[in-house]
Order: C-alpha cells, then structure tokens, then sequence
C-alpha cells in the first residue's frame, strides 16, 4: 500500500509537469526575482523553510506587487510521514491553477510529524503551528506587501481543525476559514471564531462524523448572534448548503453537506484519485469545493 500511494503521488506531479517552476535563470531579475519586480511577471513556486520547518510557496504571474495581495494557507490533513503532505495536498484541492486563475497567493505549510503521521496538533502543542504560520506571513508581507484583510486559512481534516484553531487564537489575523470534512478540536473553538467560516462535509465520512463539523459552524452562528435557524442558500444534486444570516459585518457562516460523500474534497479529481481511490469514500462533483471557498469568503458571492 505505501508504495502504491507513494507511486500515485509521484505520477500526480509528473502530470503537472515543470512549467510553473522557476526556470533558475535570474539574471533578467536580479537574484530574487520576486522582489522587484512589479507586476510579478513569471509564476514562483518554490519549497522554501523557516527554522526548522517547510511551506510550498505559490505566488502566480501577474500580481501587482506592493498593492496587497489576498493569501490563502492551505493546511493538509494527517499524512504520513513518508508523503509529502504538502505537495498531495494542492494536488487533493487543485488549488494552484485556482490561484493562478483568481490571483492569491497560495501557502501550503507542512505540519510536524508526531509517531510517523503528519498532522496539526490541538493547543498547547499547537502553539509552535501558530508560531510557524504567523512567521511565514510575515515573511510574505516583507516580499509582497500582502493583503492583511484578506488572509484566509483553508484545510482538510486535520488542517480543518487547525483552522478553527488558528482563528480562535489569532483573532482578527483571519478573514475567514474554509475547513472541509472537520471539526472544532474542542467545544469553545468555534464559538471563538469571529470571522466568517464556510465548511463543507460528506455524510459518509468514516474518519469525521458530519454532526461534527456541523457542530462546530452552529457553535459559531450562536456565538456571532446570527439568525437562529439557517436557510438554504445552494442546492445542486446531493448537496445542500445552510447559511446563517443576520451575521455581524455580514460575515457568512455557511455549512455544505454532500450527501454520500466521504472524506474527500469536493469537486475534485486529485481528491477522487488520491482519496476516493484509496478507499475515503466518494468524491461529488455537484459542488466545487476550492471555488466555493474563495467565491464565499473573499468575493461574499
């Protein structure tokens, strides 16, 4: 099985081929390409670290540099430690070409490793992620002047929950999260989510009951003081999604269920390659998971 998964990862980034790589040839730059010039004229994809930790940075072509950029972090969900959980994560979510497309820097930080599984622990061990992620945007607003007001921190199972996790500690560092097949880590994290929270659960998910992860976005509609019974605003095939309304700020606390879906990323085709076919349970493609993300929380679509 390690090897099949290992084989299948490696055949997902030959399919995505080297064209958004840097080429190594900075001399029309100068010796950090992303520094200078403005807009942004070749796409960066690069590994970079941060003391003893690693992120894979996507910053597509054409982003008007020192004029605010939206950032989106992307955390994957438990993974073990012999996979790069980073690298199969934007291959799960597609998210790359969507950043291309819609202009955001995307940031996929790879979690520590605990007993030979990648994953984003509950507080206190979660302080050392905050820690992390926190640097790591730092370190972007030196290079790219990013958009504080429009931070967004998406994650799947065990990256979801980071999410609750970093919005109930960091308040007001996020625009909004977008957890899918998650929950909360413990009653309270999503009452301390201040900011709009769009999540999105199969009803077949093995490994995160979806009375979880709806669990945890009603935790966060009482304590926004929204409307107390939510309406339906998206219904396509066997999903349905539930928005709260009369939100502060008119913040969006919505909650997507796909009926017969697992623990996969919805609308995907990496999710149905590298979950559904690994025995996660099925993909639908009657909602788009990465688009409706970003259409709810950035464009309040």
């Amino acid at each position: 099985m390690r090897s099949r998964i290992w084989m299948l990862l490696v055949g997902v980034g030959c399919a995505s081929g080297p064209a958004d790589e840097p080429s190594g040839d900075t001399d029309d730059v100068g010796t950090a390409p992303w520094s200078v010039v403005d807009p942004l004229e070749r796409t960066l994809h690069e590994d970079r670290s941060w003391s003893d930790r690693s992120y894979i940075l996507h910053a597509p072509a054409g982003i008007d540099l020192g004029r605010g950029t939206p950032v989106v972090l992307a955390c994957h969900g438990a993974t073990p430690s012999f996979v790069d959980a980073a690298f199969s994560h934007a291959a799960i979510t597609e998210m790359e070409p969507h950043a291309d497309a819609n202009g955001y820097i995307l940031v996929l930080p790879r979690a520590r490793v605990f007993e030979e599984t990648a994953y984003w622990p509950d507080m206190p061990e979660g302080q050392a992620d905050i820690d992390f992620i926190e640097a790591v945007l730092a370190e972007l607003d030196d290079e790219f002047d990013i958009d504080e007001s429009a931070i967004y921190a998406t994650g799947f199972s065990s990256g979801g929950y980071f999410s609750y996790l970093l919005a109930a500690e960091r308040p007001g560092l996020l625009a909004g999260i977008g957890p899918v097949g998650a929950g909360s880590y413990r009653e309270g994290y999503g009452a301390g989510v201040g900011t709009p929270v769009v999540a999105l659960h199969g009803t077949e998910d093995a490994r995160v009951p979806d009375s979880v992860g709806r669990s945890a976005v009603e935790e966060s509609a009482l304590a926004q003081r929204c409307d107390p019974e939510p309406v339906t605003s998206y219904e396509q095939g066997e999903v349905t999604c539930s928005q709260w309304l009369g939100c502060p700020d008119d913040h969006v606390v919505e909650f997507c269920l796909a009926q017969g879906a697992g623990h996969t990323w919805p609308g995907s085709e990496g999710s149905e390659s590298l979950l559904s076919a690994f025995g996660e349970g099925e993909t639908t493609f009657d909602i788009v998971a990465t688009e409706h993300l970003w259409e709810r929380l950035h464009l309040g679509l």
